[in-house]
């Protein structure tokens, strides 16, 4: 969701990609399971949208590694610019949160750690970028193995604590940490340090296909436990992994990217992919406290298409210098 100076439109394809699937997980749980067979069919379309966070920051990490520049200048650039933005579309969580009967002191580090609503990715992000130095030296394949074992011990603990045990906690704490991702990042970053993408395929198309059965699978079973499962697991994270190198492929990209209307329209999404993520889940929260709900399909293009208008609105009437800020440019 961050911005970079080199865009290449299929990368903004990907995001526009990637944020209608970050809605159509915000708007998942508004229509109520029925008990028939779309219910397997709705859990299983549940699990493909769950990439969207992973394609996000192996998008980060690919262009990331690309630039050369130095270290403290990169942080003062990188950091204000999804910084800035978050302290002010998380504003009015912050005041909700006093009004709510949260202290000063709780709702001020909330605040300022990312901790409101869905705002965690930005903690992440920055993460990501103090620790760039670091996964640069092992951005090799090797180095790649061992984050995805970092990321396969912390998104197993992750999956136990709140789909077995039940646990309940907020979700800059299970979501927030580095390791919880690190694979995708370190795969970002190792693809877009290579001078060629256009390996073989076809064994990642089979990888998606069985990462996504898994984790149908997984989530019948965690279902049994807490009626949770939806989210953060293992064969989820298998599936966006292999999704991932599939659709960073040059085979892939030089298919997907078509001169038409549909390219077009979510290339223009993910060029304002940031801005939809920071404000989609006001939209989000009007809809359910109005009940304008009207089905999961319906639901994510009111969604999508309020939020991008709302943009499109403040980036025509707002002067260029504070749509910087707001995260629109």
């Amino acid at each position: 969701m961050t911005r970079e100076k080199k865009r290449i439109p299929y990368f903004d394809f990907l995001r526009g990609i990637a944020i209608l699937f970050v809605v159509s997980i915000h708007t998942y749980e508004l229509s109520p399971m029925a008990g028939n067979i779309w219910d397997d069919i709705k859990i299983f379309l549940g699990q493909i949208i769950q990439c969207a966070v992973p394609v996000f920051i192996a998008i980060s990490g690919f262009f990331l590694v690309q630039k050369q520049t130095q270290y403290l200048p990169f942080l003062k650039r990188q950091i204000p610019r999804v910084y800035i933005p978050l302290l002010i579309w998380s504003l009015p969580y912050f005041i909700m949160a006093l009004n709510g009967g949260y202290n000063l002191f709780t709702a001020s580090v909330l605040y300022l750690c990312c901790g409101f609503s869905i705002y965690y990715f930005v903690a992440l992000i920055i993460q990501f970028y103090i620790l760039s130095p670091i996964l640069c030296k092992f951005n090799k394949w090797g180095g790649v193995i061992s984050a995805c074992l970092i990321t396969a011990i912390a998104v197993s603990f992750v999956s136990y604590e709140l789909n077995i045990k039940g646990i309940t906690l907020p979700l800059i704490v299970y979501a927030g940490p580095f390791p919880v991702w690190l694979a995708f990042f370190s795969i970002g970053m190792y693809l877009g340090s290579r001078k060629s993408r256009d390996y073989k395929i076809t064994p990642w198309i089979w990888a998606v296909v069985i990462g996504l059965v898994l984790c149908y699978l997984e989530t019948k079973f965690l279902l049994s436990f807490h009626n949770k499962g939806t989210g953060l697991k293992l064969s989820l994270h298998i599936y966006s992994f292999a999704l991932i190198v599939l659709l960073f492929s040059e085979r892939v990209q030089n298919y997907l990217s078509k001169d038409n209307p549909v390219f077009r329209f979510f290339t223009w999404l993910g060029s304002i992919s940031f801005g939809i993520y920071l404000t989609h889940m006001y939209i989000v929260t009007f809809l359910v406290r109005n009940n304008f709900i009207y089905g999961w399909f319906v639901d994510t293009a009111v969604v999508l298409l309020s939020t991008a208008f709302l943009l499109y609105l403040l980036e025509k009437i707002l002067p260029s210098g504070i749509t910087r800020y707001l995260g629109l440019k």
